[in-house]
């Protein structure tokens, strides 16, 4: 009955749902907590000028490496596979040509 995964149990679908359902519960009571100290738009952006440094910094390295992530690991597959989705093909000479670059 309903949608079953092939070797799947009727218990591990209920305890999936109710631990992602507590994980979405737990995400917005965050949420509503912290939207309690924010104000002003400022408040939101520079999360009220109350980070420390070591917070501060850890916040922007993880930034800083996601980018880069993001951009890397495309432009490795562009560079590995040579076409990364259906319509990279448009995009495929200019970015050989940077790639073959900078190897």
């Amino acid at each position: 009955m309903g949608l079953e995964i092939p070797g799947g149990s009727l218990m591990a679908d209920i305890i999936t749902t109710t631990i992602i359902g507590l994980y979405f519960v737990l995400l917005i009571g965050i949420g509503a907590w912290g939207s309690k100290k924010v104000r002003t738009t400022e408040d939101y952006i520079v999360a009220g000028r109350s980070l420390g440094f070591w917070v501060f910094t850890i916040l922007m390295v993880a930034s800083i490496c996601s980018g880069m992530t993001l951009v890397g690991v495309s432009g490795l597959v562009l560079h590995l596979v040579g076409q990364v989705s259906g319509s990279s093909f448009l995009f495929r000479s200019p970015l050989r040509s940077v790639s073959s670059s900078l190897v």
